[in-house]
C-alpha cells in the first residue's frame, strides 16, 4: 500500500481497528499485534461511503449511515471548479465501492453508491459549465 495511503488491519472477528477502522481479529488478539492484515479500505468487508474529505467504514449489520454523503444529496450544496480533482476522485472510489458491493451480493449498497454517482456527476457537470 503506498505511503499515505489510508488502510485498515485485520485480523478473524469483526470489531474496531487500531486506525478506528473496522477490523477483524484473525489470531483473538488486538488488532496491530503480528499477524494483522492490512488491506485497502475499499476491500473491506463493511458498508463503505466515500467522502469529500475522506471515508465512513460501517458493520454490516449496522446498515449504511442515515448521514452518508448527505451534502451531495443537498439542493444547496455548491461547487466549483477548484473542487473538480476532489470530486473526480470521489466518484472514481464510489464507483469501485458499487463494483465491490455488486459483487459480495449486497442489494441496496449498489443501488446507493448509483445515486451518489449520478450526483456527483451532475455536479461535476454544473461545476465545468458554470
Amino acid at each position: 500500500m503506498p505511503a499515505g495511503a489510508a488502510g485498515l488491519r485485520f485480523s478473524g472477528f469483526l470489531g474496531v481497528g487500531v486506525d478506528g477502522g473496522l477490523g477483524r481479529q484473525r489470531d483473538g488478539g488486538d488488532a496491530g499485534e503480528s499477524g494483522d492484515e492490512v488491506i485497502d479500505w475499499k476491500e473491506a468487508p463493511a458498508v463503505k461511503a466515500r467522502l469529500a474529505g475522506g471515508f465512513c467504514i460501517r458493520a454490516q449489520v449496522q446498515g449504511p449511515c442515515a448521514y452518508a454523503n448527505i451534502c451531495e444529496h443537498c439542493p444547496n450544496f455548491r461547487t466549483d471548479t477548484g473542487y473538480l480533482p476532489v470530486l473526480a476522485a470521489q466518484r472514481a472510489d464510489t464507483e469501485t465501492l458499487a463494483r465491490d458491493a455488486e459483487a459480495r451480493g449486497w442489494t441496496s449498497e449498489p443501488e446507493r453508491h448509483r445515486r451518489l454517482i449520478a450526483r456527483l456527476d451532475a455536479h461535476i457537470s454544473q461545476a465545468q459549465t458554470g
